[in-house]
């Protein structure tokens, strides 16, 4: 799903509001996730700043929680998912959309309740994960090779593609 528009799927909202579940998979290492009681997460660290979405831009009410939905392309590789890396899996994606999101007053319409069987979600994320493309490599190697900041074709740095030390 990618139309390019906005859409309030109700994860800012439910933080907004303080709506938590009571344990939070946490990441402690690569392929390695447990499960961490709310409370101990809240203890540590700052608390963060309400997340509003577009409306932080536009200060239009009906902006509140709308969040720009990426390409699906190599979305296997791009872990934690949602605007705010949320939900740590495509499996836990999939759930999240099957359940509606998270109600509230400006929720897309065309986010709901959606009654997947297992097989379906199972289907669901077998065919986001099939969306890697075999040049991946490649496409990192790119970015790696593409200047940070303002440098571009303009810039006497900036040769046929890379850059050049300037004496």
């Amino acid at each position: 799903f990618m139309d390019d528009q906005l859409h309030n799927t109700g994860i800012g909202y439910r933080e907004s509001m303080g709506i938590f579940p009571d344990k939070q998979p946490v990441t402690v290492a690569p392929g390695v996730t447990i499960d961490i009681d709310r409370a101990i997460i809240d203890q540590v660290g700052e608390k963060q700043a309400t997340d509003v979405g577009r409306y932080e831009v536009t200060q239009n009410p009906h902006d509140r929680w709308k969040y720009k939905t990426p390409s699906l392309r190599n979305v296997a590789l791009t872990a934690p998912y949602m605007h705010n890396g949320s939900l740590s899996t495509l499996h836990e994606v999939v759930d999240f959309y099957d359940q509606g999101g998270v109600p509230n007053e400006l929720l897309d319409p065309l986010i709901r309740p959606l009654g997947l069987s297992s097989q379906e979600k199972s289907d669901l994320v077998d065919f986001m994960q099939s969306l890697t493309g075999s040049n991946v490599d490649t496409l990192v190697a790119d970015a790696f090779d593409a200047p940070v900041g303002d440098v571009g074709e303009g810039d006497p740095s900036w040769v046929h593609g890379s850059e050049v030390e300037v004496r």
